[in-house]
């Protein structure tokens, strides 16, 4: 990622450099032949940062304001690598040079490396040479190491030093947000974006808190402001079509879910999770519309399997017995171990009056695991069904002591009063 501003070519380097009162020199100095070598380098510099970084390649020990200055170039070349060769460089020549740790700090902040930069950063803090930028990007490199709290101390002292500093702003909601302080972290949502209304993490972060706070309605308001302002991508659509069916309102969750997959493929859970919520509302216009949008080809045989079960549902709330069973038994067999497949099929069996098939169908699902509690009371109800109370009863208490439910509980004592 890349945080806070590149370190650019600085001033000092044609008048010299700065030595401290109490100890070594932060900056080095510039002797009167590196400053012909480098403004000769700026000048290439202007057209080539390349070919200006080659020529500060001298082949022999170079000055630290040499070094860093081949450095700055390889960096707005993008050539990291030489980049931080030239600011490690610069850092042996003057270990106190504060631009040169700034800059590799930021090198090791695009490569990944946290505790590099962390390290760097920690010694301009300890020597006193830290400023609001770099107080941000050693938010940034603890954030990314998990240490929320560490990183909110760094975010908050570069607010010290600039207060309106927007991405210490941004650094610090999302350091509260790590530490599960959503009602803080909504606050300063606030004052983010009445500096940045079109920030569109922050947006994601609000609707993300609202909704960890359960507070769904104000959830789908955020995202739907998101929305309105063109910053809200296929994920917040698609968190917003769920939110919206969460709300028993499938017609807004199912403009946001065809806006959400119209730009690119979504990710086939996404898919299935949404078709899954207009069947559960018993909305199938909803669901018959998402089914039509999908294009399959890049999924999973498991994950066919799992949109030809919604199908094969669909057909059956739609009373298509014969089509639902069809669609169903191909599913089976993409995925064999589709629990819920089977106990449709069971719950198709079991109204067509043939209890046998069905319970066959639901004593496989009870031999998958995470079904098998589910199963077991489909079991019961069939053997209900056949007035087999006795073994009804003995399944539903072996369903309860693998996870006790209230309903099932409430079942359980009506059958036994019924056996008394």
């Amino acid at each position: 990622m890349r945080t806070g501003r590149c370190w650019m070519v600085v001033g000092w380097l044609f008048w010299g450099g700065l030595a401290t009162a109490s100890g070594p020199p932060f900056e080095p100095e510039v002797s009167a032949a590196d400053r012909r070598l480098l403004q000769a380098a700026f000048a290439v510099g202007q057209t080539n940062v390349v070919a200006a970084a080659e020529m500060l390649e001298t082949g022999t020990r170079r000055s630290a304001a040499v070094a860093f200055a081949a450095g700055n170039f390889y960096f707005q070349a993008e050539e990291y690598t030489s980049a931080q060769r030239s600011y490690e460089e610069a850092i042996a020549v003057l270990p106190r040079f504060r631009a040169a740790k700034a800059n590799l700090g930021r090198i090791y902040l695009l490569r990944d490396d946290a505790a590099g930069t962390i390290g760097l950063y920690q010694e301009l803090v300890a020597d006193g040479q830290a400023d609001a930028d770099l107080y941000v990007l050693l938010g940034h490199a603890l954030q990314m190491q998990g240490r929320a709290v560490s990183a909110e101390t760094a975010f908050r002292n570069a607010l010290l030093l600039q207060p309106d500093l927007y991405e210490a702003l941004t650094g610090l909601t999302q350091a509260l947000f790590m530490q599960e302080r959503y009602q803080e972290a909504l606050s300063l949502t606030r004052e983010v974006l009445a500096l940045q209304p079109e920030n569109q993490d922050v947006w994601r972060l609000r609707a993300n808190a609202f909704l960890l706070l359960e507070r769904h309605a104000q959830a789908i308001r955020s995202l739907e402001t998101a929305r309105r302002l063109g910053l809200a991508d296929a994920d917040m659509l698609a968190l917003q079509g769920d939110l919206l069916l969460h709300a028993s309102q499938p017609v807004d969750a199912l403009d946001a879910y065809q806006a959400a997959f119209a730009g690119a493929p979504a990710s086939p859970e996404r898919v299935v999770r949404a078709i899954d919520g207009f069947l559960l509302l018993d909305d199938l216009d909803g669901a018959q519309a998402m089914l039509a949008d999908v294009d399959m080809q890049a999924w999973s045989d498991a994950e066919r399997a799992a949109l030809l079960r919604l199908q094969g549902q669909l057909h059956w709330q739609q009373e298509h017995v014969g089509r639902a069973e069809t669609l169903l038994q191909e599913a089976l067999q993409l995925n064999p171990l589709d629990g819920r497949a089977l106990l449709l099929l069971a719950t198709i069996a079991e109204a067509s009056g043939q209890a046998e098939r069905a319970l066959l169908y639901s004593e496989r699902a009870a031999r998958i695991s995470g079904y098998e509690v589910e199963a077991l009371v489909q079991q019961a109800q069939i053997e209900v069904g056949r007035q087999r109370y006795a073994r009804a009863i003995r399944l539903l208490e072996d369903a309860q002591t693998r996870r006790a439910q209230p309903h099932v509980a409430r079942y359980l004592e009506q059958l036994r009063k019924m056996q008394m």
